[in-house]
């Protein structure tokens, strides 16, 4: 979703990864180009929900993999520490830079 404010855009994504499979190749291919397509808006995201990847888990492959993609889209992580009832951090707020890029 784009949100638009005094002339201010900031997209807003959703996402629920459900947990009863592991993630497919398919999954980060789609994300990468999800985030593709929201870098060409030049404006701040904001992307949360439930990825169902133990991104704690730095021996994960999955979990490594997650974490290239947001750090090559500029999205840093606002959980720290243990965010399920089970343990590790499953749910996944990041944004990026709120500053709006002028073309």
């Amino acid at each position: 979703m784009r949100v638009t404010v005094d002339g201010s855009a900031l997209v807003v994504i959703g996402m629920y990864r459900p947990g009863s499979a592991k993630p497919t190749p398919q999954f980060f291919d789609d994300l990468t180009f999800l985030l593709e397509a929201v870098a060409l808006l030049r404006c701040p995201l904001i992307i949360g929900g439930d990825f169902n990847i133990h991104v704690e888990d730095l021996h994960d492959a999955d979990a490594v993999s997650l974490a290239e993609i947001f750090e090559l889209f500029g999205l840093a992580q606002r959980v720290q520490g243990v965010a399920h009832q089970h343990g590790g951090t499953l749910d996944l707020p990041q944004r990026t830079s709120l500053t709006c890029l002028s073309v």
